[in-house]
């Protein structure tokens, strides 16, 4: 069951990708990851082991349409280089970080303390992509790479094709 909440999603999400905008749906991905973080941390307060179970998997499906896939396809469109690398650096550390704090979160926390944390998180994460994260749906890979760019900074990139530089070194040339 798990494995299929895993699989499913994660192969369907290549095609939901171009429905809607990356903001909204990193942002829905958000609201639905929180709500059903905050129902794991409910559940397991309770002892109500069925629906601990379907939370869990709803909060894995909600995690592979979104956030899993959208966040890296995301952060490729608007970053240069150098960006993306210190970013995939960050995203690692932080995945680092919950692992070697996860025993300790269940142990003081208990599983409920930690999922209203992670619940918790999760809502910052949704403030901070309704602020902060542009939208990059209907725009070209130059106006993606400006959104979060120093003016001038991305001079370099084009939107030309390579047949379109030649015709247009042609007209310069005439």
């Amino acid at each position: 069951m798990v494995g299929l909440a895993n699989a499913v999603p994660a192969v369907l999400a290549m095609f939901t990708g171009e429905l809607g905008g990356r903001k909204t749906i990193l942002f829905t991905g958000h609201v639905w990851m929180t709500i059903f973080q905050l129902a794991v941390g409910f559940c397991a307060y309770y002892g109500y082991n069925v629906a601990l179970f379907i939370a869990i998997i709803l909060f894995i499906v909600a995690y592979h349409f979104t956030q899993g896939p959208m966040a890296w396809v995301y952060v490729a469109e608007v970053a240069v280089d150098q960006a993306f690398g210190l970013i995939t650096a960050g995203i690692y550390a932080i995945i680092l970080l919950f692992s070697f704090t996860m025993p300790y979160l269940i142990t003081n926390l208990d599983a409920s303390g930690t999922f209203f944390l992670f619940g918790l998180l999760t809502f910052c994460g949704l403030i901070y992509i309704g602020i902060f994260l542009k939208e990059t749906k209907g725009k070209t890979d130059r106006e993606k790479k400006a959104l979060f760019s120093p003016v001038n900074s991305t001079a370099h990139l084009t939107d030309a094709k390579p047949q379109d530089k030649g015709k247009a070194a042609e007209e310069e040339n005439k």
